[in-house]
């Protein structure tokens, strides 16, 4: 406002609020980008705001494609959403049918949203910590995704890797600037769309298999001294597809080896096999502390803090204070501030032994969840665990046991708390029109089976706190995974990763 007033023109303008709610940032996914929202819910204990704010989103989708009538939850905050979203359903429900505005059947869109499923961030806070595998997701871990795009130096994306096509050498070289550039990352690049879920190690080849292709497209051309115009004609109106082509390929390779250079490093390779140990039950202590005598940043070594905790029961009491210790005389007394935050969340915690102690309850989760996967095949996977080069993101696994059952399911509704609703698909009807709804159901139950195509079945995934890009990918692998029968739209209110998240504590 104080701009248009300096401007001279506040008075000829009206100053609202745009409650954008979700936006999407891909084709099947949709973030609020509230980073805060998962210090609200689990240090400020103000969830009346976060929950209603999802819980208005969750209406205006169903506005838009039809009640949702299968939900469920998996944690407290999905409760508490919930139990939110059917609260407001039912106070525009006491204004009259024609408050709720729901599309009737001729209005929504094909197959609609079947399901939904919500997932609170607290119940797996082990998968921020870990270092993801796949492209998209160490794009983010090295150079950072922010809102769909990363900022890079133009020298970076722009370099030549190779002459494949025409007239690669002929390009005069530009002077390097040194404003950097930003990039979209999302499914209008076509190449990108195809390698974003890709393990790291599969990258490579696939990457040079495409190069090869083009290559081959030019030089099939060349060869052929006796081509037609027809011939001719059709390669010219190939071309600009082609040179497109070669420009996105050459990005991303020289992404790819900048990534490459980091995951190539002995500091990276020893914090994933860190990482990976501490997953099956190792204490790895002596690495945290050279990390801190190193003074690596604070939320890195935080995010090892929080996984030797999570992983182990709690700390061992003298480490417990051992470690508190070092990180606030190498870091400063304002460390004790984010320290006692992620006390509070749980995420890290003294163990205190006792007689009673019955063990480290992570192992036992580890091992009836199946979440660690040694052989996984990287380049072909067969399960979700790929996405790390073994490990199983925790929330994925449950909301695919939730849906699909399997070894694990039983003991599903112990770990976590479970909601389960059925929405009334009918509330927005008169009573009359909803009685024949039911009838005309019931007896289409009866003479009819279910056909087909399961995977028109639309699920909906929201994560209440925050979303991973390694959670993405394997949501990804199961939407296109033929025994998942389900089609999945991700949502969530904000894509994170194990730094934003403490980062955000520290705020």
């Amino acid at each position: 406002e104080k701009v248009l007033s300096d401007c001279g023109v506040l008075d000829d303008c009206d100053v609202g609020e745009l409650h954008l709610d979700l936006v999407p940032f891909d084709d099947d996914l949709l973030s609020s980008e509230i980073g805060a929202l998962f210090k609200e819910c689990s240090i400020d204990g103000a969830t009346s705001g976060p929950y209603h704010t999802v819980a208005r989103s969750l209406l205006r989708l169903q506005r838009q494609y039809g009640v949702i009538e299968n939900v469920k939850g998996i944690g407290n905050a999905a409760q508490g959403v919930i139990e939110t979203m059917l609260l407001l359903r039912e106070e525009d429900e006491e204004l009259g049918p024609d408050s709720l505005n729901f599309p009737t059947d001729d209005e929504i869109p094909a197959g609609g949203i079947h399901s939904l499923v919500v997932i609170d961030r607290e119940i797996d806070f082990v998968t921020p910590l870990l270092t993801p595998l796949t492209y998209e997701g160490l794009i983010d871990e090295v150079i950072g995704i922010q809102n769909g795009y990363i900022r890079v130096q133009p020298e970076l994306v722009e370099a030549e890797t190779e002459e494949v096509g025409p007239g690669a050498q002929s390009e005069e070289k530009k002077p390097a600037s040194k404003k950097p550039i930003a990039i979209p990352l999302n499914s209008s690049d076509t190449l990108f769309h195809l390698i974003r879920n890709q393990n790291i190690e599969k990258l490579g080849s696939f990457l040079q298999d495409q190069a090869k292709s083009i290559r081959e497209s030019y030089a099939s051309f060349r060869q052929n001294k006796d081509a037609s115009i027809t011939e001719i004609h059709q390669f010219v109106k190939q071309i600009p597809g082609l040179t497109q082509n070669y420009k996105c390929l050459n990005q991303h390779i020289n992404l790819a080896e900048h990534i490459k250079k980091t995951t190539n490093s002995t500091p990276f390779r020893q914090r994933w096999q860190t990482e990976r140990a501490m997953l099956e039950g190792e204490s790895c202590y002596e690495y945290i502390e050279d990390l801190i005598a190193f003074r690596h940043p604070l939320p890195s070594v935080l995010k090892l803090v929080c996984l030797q905790s999570l992983t182990s029961g709690g700390l061992k009491s003298a480490k417990f204070d051992s470690l508190r210790k070092d990180i606030v005389q190498t870091y400063g007394f304002e460390s004790m501030v984010v320290l006692n935050r992620l006390e509070s969340t749980g995420a890290i915690k003294r163990r205190e032994m006792t007689w009673t102690d019955s063990g480290n309850s992570w192992n036992a989760l580890r091992k009836s969840l199946r979440l660690i996967h040694d052989n996984v095949d990287v380049y072909e996977p067969n399960d979700i665990s790929y996405v790390s080069s073994g490990y199983a993101p925790l929330s994925v696994r449950l909301m695919q046991l939730l849906l699909t059952g399997g070894p694990g399911a039983d003991s599903l509704r112990g770990l976590a708390r479970v909601t389960e609703v059925k929405q009334d698909l009918y509330a927005c009807l008169s009573f009359e029109e909803a009685h024949q709804k039911r009838k005309s159901e019931a007896s289409d139950d009866h003479s009819s089976t279910i056909d087909g195509d399961e995977k028109e079945r639309t699920l909906l995934v929201y994560f209440v706190g925050g979303c991973t890009f390694m959670e993405i990918a394997a949501l990804r692998y199961l939407s296109q995974s033929s025994k998942f029968p389900y089609r999945i739209v991700i949502a969530t209110s904000a894509v994170v990763s194990g730094l934003s998240l403490i980062q955000s504590l520290c705020l």
